[in-house]
């Protein structure tokens, strides 16, 4: 609610419309007295304006998973976003990205605020594939993940659409030869996903660099 508070009072100074984020946001959270439950998008991550490496930890942690950031990092360089440290890059690129803010004097170049991008999308994927999972085994009431906190990323399997040319090539994870070639990129998400489907594991396309720009969970 505090997070609610502060963007209403945002939307309020711009001379915006901060009634009708208060009046959606007031139906998400009675969504929690039964019926469909609505997952507020200012749920997560919204104490103040900046989310520190903790917080992001934090979340992930009250989803019982043990050592988020390693468990992302793991993930991340599996997906193809490199072997990155992600916790102390975010760390680093986080300090830069305030100074850039808020320091005229600040010697923080445009190539260090676009890799703070490319980051972004490492931490992005990695923690909506984590998350993903940790949620199914909880919405099923898998007695490891109710128990305690536990190590997932090893149980995530990847399916990846890579696109070469005009064409879109399904591999899986550890695969050497595509499992089909696409001519459509509608169908090579269609029929990937049915695939992925029955094992859950995550689609993550890749462009002809094999370099991630796109992912879907299919835990829930």
């Amino acid at each position: 609610m505090k997070a609610v508070q502060l963007r209403a009072a945002q939307l309020k100074r711009t001379g915006q419309d901060h009634f009708a984020l208060l009046q959606q946001v007031a139906a998400d959270v009675a969504s929690t007295a039964g019926g469909a439950l609505q997952l507020s998008k200012y749920s997560l991550g919204y104490d103040g304006s900046n989310i520190s490496s903790t917080e992001i930890s934090g979340m992930l942690a009250k989803m019982n998973v043990l050592n988020p950031w390693s468990e992302m990092s793991s993930i991340a360089a599996r997906c193809g976003f490199g072997s990155l440290a992600l916790k102390e890059s975010y760390d680093q690129a986080l300090l830069k990205r305030n100074r850039a803010a808020h320091s005229p004097q600040a010697d923080v170049q445009p190539l260090d605020l676009v890799s703070f991008c490319d980051l972004g999308m490492a931490i992005a994927a990695s923690f909506d594939i984590l998350a993903s999972r940790a949620a199914r085994l909880l919405r099923v009431g898998n007695d490891d993940i109710l128990k305690g906190k536990i190590s997932i990323a090893s149980q995530i399997k990847l399916r990846f659409i890579d696109i070469t040319g005009a064409r879109y090539s399904e591999i899986r994870e550890g695969g050497t030869r595509a499992v089909k070639i696409h001519s459509e990129h509608a169908e090579a998400w269609k029929i990937a996903f049915n695939r992925a489907l029955a094992g859950h594991e995550a689609i993550v396309e890749r462009n002809g660099k094999l370099l991630p720009i796109a992912w879907l969970p299919t835990d829930v």
